[in-house]
């Protein structure tokens, strides 16, 4: 999108993903805990001069609850969250995605920055954020059942370097080139004339 506050409102959850991963149990509220502290900031700089964005929402309540949750427990709910939380992130973040497609698609409430007001009730600008909702919200679905994946493996001892390298960090970068490869797509269709142009 012509605007960069979409990949600013993903910035909090990957650096949940990578806080958790390298700093184990002890380290897992204070990593839930600058996760929240990055959401909140983005939302802050998200809002100016436009509406709060869902993803960002969704990122304060779900890092300010992992806190707590971190906090109070145990080493058992730490271990619980450092082999489990980034995928639970992971498909928070997905379904919250995949819901809107029930009232506004996620993606356009940052398109519509980025697109004139005229082009805001067009059914092809719905259709269009719609496909880009859809197809979002399936990359990081699947992102997180690889991020539960090498979790199970983790907890089970049976976790090898390679393993955790594809499930955690090549699937991932993969899924995100292919949602970026298919919104260019979308968004340069010729049946899409009022969609805005995407530059990562």
């Amino acid at each position: 999108m012509g605007n960069k506050k979409m990949f600013l409102s993903l910035i909090s959850w990957a650096a949940f993903t990578i806080l958790a991963d390298h700093g184990g149990t002890g380290f897992v509220p204070v990593a839930a805990a600058i996760a929240g502290l990055i959401a909140l900031a983005i939302t802050i700089f998200n809002t100016r001069g436009s509406k709060l964005k869902l993803i960002d929402a969704t990122g304060v309540v779900t890092f300010a609850a992992m806190t707590a949750i971190a906090f109070v427990g145990d080493d058992a709910v730490r271990r619980h969250i450092v082999d489990y939380g980034r995928g639970g992130c992971a498909l928070v973040l997905g379904l919250v995605m995949l819901a809107s497609l029930a009232f506004t698609p996620f993606t356009e409430q940052y398109a519509r920055e980025a697109t004139p007001r005229q082009y805001w009730t067009s059914p092809i600008f719905h259709a269009v954020n719609r496909k880009l909702t859809a197809v979002w919200a399936a990359a990081i679905i699947v992102m997180s059942g690889g991020h539960f994946l090498s979790g199970y493996l983790q907890a089970a001892g049976e976790l090898h370097r390679r393993t955790n390298l594809a499930l955690n960090w090549v699937l991932p970068v993969v899924l995100v080139l292919f949602a970026l490869k298919q919104t260019s797509r979308i968004t340069s269709s010729d049946d899409a004339p009022a969609a805005p142009t995407v530059t990562a």
